[in-house]
Protein backbone atom coordinates (compact mmCIF):
# COMPACT_ATOMS: atom_id res chain seq x y z
CA UNK A 1 0.00 0.00 0.00
CA UNK A 2 2.77 2.44 0.74
CA UNK A 3 5.35 1.47 -1.85
CA UNK A 4 7.44 -0.71 0.44
CA UNK A 5 6.27 -4.00 -1.06
CA UNK A 6 7.13 -3.18 -4.69
CA UNK A 7 10.53 -1.88 -3.57
CA UNK A 8 11.14 -4.97 -1.48
CA UNK A 9 10.23 -7.27 -4.36
CA UNK A 10 12.28 -5.34 -6.91
CA UNK A 11 15.38 -5.30 -4.70
CA UNK A 12 15.32 -9.02 -3.85
CA UNK A 13 15.97 -10.31 -7.40
CA UNK A 14 13.40 -13.05 -6.84
CA UNK A 15 13.18 -15.68 -9.54
CA UNK A 16 9.39 -15.57 -9.63
CA UNK A 17 6.63 -13.79 -11.49
CA UNK A 18 4.78 -11.46 -9.14
CA UNK A 19 1.92 -8.99 -9.29
CA UNK A 20 1.33 -6.53 -6.46
CA UNK A 21 -1.86 -4.45 -6.30
CA UNK A 22 -3.06 -1.80 -3.94
CA UNK A 23 -6.25 -2.70 -2.11
CA UNK A 24 -8.13 -0.14 -4.19
CA UNK A 25 -6.83 -1.68 -7.43
CA UNK A 26 -7.76 -5.15 -6.19
CA UNK A 27 -11.32 -4.00 -5.48
CA UNK A 28 -11.64 -2.45 -8.94
CA UNK A 29 -10.44 -5.70 -10.50
CA UNK A 30 -12.89 -7.71 -8.38
CA UNK A 31 -15.74 -5.49 -9.56
CA UNK A 32 -14.76 -5.86 -13.23
CA UNK A 33 -14.81 -9.62 -12.74
CA UNK A 34 -18.22 -9.43 -11.03
CA UNK A 35 -16.85 -10.72 -7.72
CA UNK A 36 -18.13 -7.69 -5.82
CA UNK A 37 -21.05 -5.42 -6.62
CA UNK A 38 -19.42 -2.07 -5.89
CA UNK A 39 -15.75 -1.41 -5.35
CA UNK A 40 -16.59 2.18 -4.46
CA UNK A 41 -18.91 1.11 -1.63
CA UNK A 42 -16.30 -1.25 -0.17
CA UNK A 43 -13.60 1.39 -0.54
CA UNK A 44 -15.77 3.90 1.32
CA UNK A 45 -16.13 1.43 4.20
CA UNK A 46 -12.37 0.90 4.27
CA UNK A 47 -11.78 4.66 4.43
CA UNK A 48 -14.11 4.94 7.42
CA UNK A 49 -12.04 2.33 9.27
CA UNK A 50 -8.63 3.48 7.95
CA UNK A 51 -8.75 7.09 6.73
CA UNK A 52 -5.07 7.04 5.75
CA UNK A 53 -5.48 4.08 3.34
CA UNK A 54 -3.71 4.53 0.03
CA UNK A 55 -6.26 5.85 -2.49
CA UNK A 56 -4.15 4.95 -5.52
CA UNK A 57 -5.33 2.38 -8.01
CA UNK A 58 -1.93 1.01 -8.84
CA UNK A 59 -0.16 -2.21 -9.59
CA UNK A 60 3.35 -3.54 -9.91
CA UNK A 61 4.41 -6.46 -12.07
CA UNK A 62 7.73 -8.25 -12.05
CA UNK A 63 8.52 -11.04 -14.45
CA UNK A 64 11.44 -13.44 -14.36
CA UNK A 65 14.53 -12.28 -16.16
CA UNK A 66 16.29 -15.62 -16.20
CA UNK A 67 16.82 -17.47 -19.45
CA UNK A 68 14.25 -20.16 -20.16
CA UNK A 69 15.26 -23.75 -19.66
CA UNK A 70 15.26 -26.01 -22.74
CA UNK A 71 11.87 -27.41 -21.67
CA UNK A 72 10.38 -23.90 -21.51
CA UNK A 73 11.64 -23.01 -24.99
CA UNK A 74 9.61 -25.70 -26.73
Amino acid sequence: ENGKVPSLVANRNLDIDIDVLTTHAFLELAERRHLVTSAADIWARILKAAPTANPRIAGFTQRRTTSPTPAEET
